[in-house]
């Protein structure tokens, strides 16, 4: 284990944490090129290093996250569904749900400024940071965010009511396999970030938020 020594811990969810610090040491520097053969965004995440350090692993994870996730969007389109998959407003807010849900700050910082960007709908972001998944939301979003935190509670508890509600907002079944894809892997990368390191930084300020 690494001290991280004295660092700035956060003591309440926000938009934009861009600090983490980690627990383990990664692995000495074989001369491995992460960049390429994972993309310089990806390789310079610490997190993803850390959890991946077996090359194999961190093929399939980055396969994984390339098939949810994806590449920024187009923000004048972010809003569509097309070709059956999610919008990235549904799915950046069901990784931002999910994330409330698990209580990690760092990924719920990230997916709540992700999901304003997209949406436009900072005040939706708001009321979920500042009073949890029960906060007052539109329709679409309190159907969206019920069904995220029943998977991410507890899986099982997901059952036909959940798909029925989906499918009242418009996802047919490819988009509900979308979504609980979505969901599914924000529950792993959650529990993995909580356990090998935290976010760190102060809060940024509400000026700074609403700006994002």
């Amino acid at each position: 284990m690494i001290d991280p020594g004295p660092i700035q811990r956060p003591d309440r969810f926000a938009r934009g944490y861009d600090g983490w610090v980690a627990w383990l040491a990664e692995e000495p520097d074989d001369g491995f090129d992460w960049a390429a053969a994972f993309g310089e965004q990806r390789a310079a995440r610490s997190t993803f290093r850390l959890s991946a350090g077996d090359r194999t692993v961190a093929r399939t994870m980055a396969s994984i996250e390339d098939g949810v996730f994806g590449h920024a969007p187009d923000l004048d389109r972010a809003a569509d569904r097309q070709d059956k998959e999610l919008s990235p407003i549904e799915r950046e807010f069901a990784a931002f749900v999910t994330s409330r849900v698990n209580g990690c700050l760092y990924c719920t910082g990230v997916h709540a400024l992700r999901f304003g960007q997209y949406s436009g709908d900072r005040g939706s972001a708001r009321r979920v940071l500042d009073d949890g998944i029960d906060a007052e939301l539109p329709e679409h979003l309190r159907v969206l965010a019920d069904c995220a935190a029943a998977l991410t509670a507890t899986p099982a508890t997901f059952g036909p009511e959940h798909a029925a509600a989906l499918a009242e907002q418009g996802l047919d079944a490819p988009a509900m396999l979308d979504f609980i894809h979505s969901v599914a892997y924000f529950n792993y990368a959650n529990r993995m970030v909580l356990t090998v390191g935290e976010p760190t930084g102060p809060p940024p300020s509400p000026t700074a938020q609403d700006a994002t």
